[in-house]
């Protein structure tokens, strides 16, 4: 008996998969986005709109606590998972691994626009977009919201708001080039 728990206290425990939670602006490296403050949240929920019972949870920058025996996907990987109940009970499908992470800007471009986290490697090809919008009336809370989009592909976008999701920085102007100041005054004074 003690050879056997000595055995199951020294098996490996797979790891939870966590993400590097910021994000700094490609085109204004000043802009920086740090999200850890929402890892602190329970998981996040949001009823899939136009989708009758569907339900989508996640955590940010780490594995979902929600189950879902049916994935393949492994538990410490995974990004998100939508449930519904089907005439056979509940059922569920994971939305996104999180070994597949790609940061980038809600709109590109636009540094204090928002960021956005996507995610592939979903059950049956399933894929998911979390967007993190600036919100200051958001302190100490979130508040998500979820659509397919487009209906029927499998590919899910989740919105947050939050103060937590707001940047930090600012973009210096970018000062004019002496060519680009002569030909405008040249234009003005014609």
């Amino acid at each position: 008996v003690a050879t056997i728990l000595l055995a199951a206290f020294h098996a490996p425990m797979a790891t939870a998969f966590r993400l590097d939670c910021t994000y700094t602006a490609p085109d204004c490296p000043a802009v920086r986005y740090d999200l850890s403050p929402l890892m602190n949240s329970p998981d996040l929920q949001a009823p899939v709109a136009q989708a009758g019972n569907e339900v989508e949870w996640l955590r940010v920058c780490q594995p979902t606590n929600e189950p879902c025996d049916q994935s393949t996907v492994p538990q410490q990987s995974r990004a998100g998972v939508q449930t519904w109940s089907s005439g056979s009970g509940p059922t569920c499908a994971v939305t996104g691994d999180l070994s597949t992470a790609r940061w980038g800007l809600v709109r590109e471009g636009d540094a204090k626009g928002g960021v956005k986290m996507a995610f592939t490697g979903g059950d049956g090809g399933r894929t998911m977009q979390v967007l993190f919008i600036c919100d200051p009336t958001f302190a100490g809370s979130t508040q998500v919201s979820a659509k397919e989009q487009p209906q029927g592909s499998d590919n899910y976008v989740i919105t947050v708001r939050a103060a937590a999701a707001c940047p930090t920085g600012d973009c210096p102007a970018v000062p004019w080039s002496t060519g680009w100041l002569i030909f405008t005054l040249t234009c003005v004074f014609i």
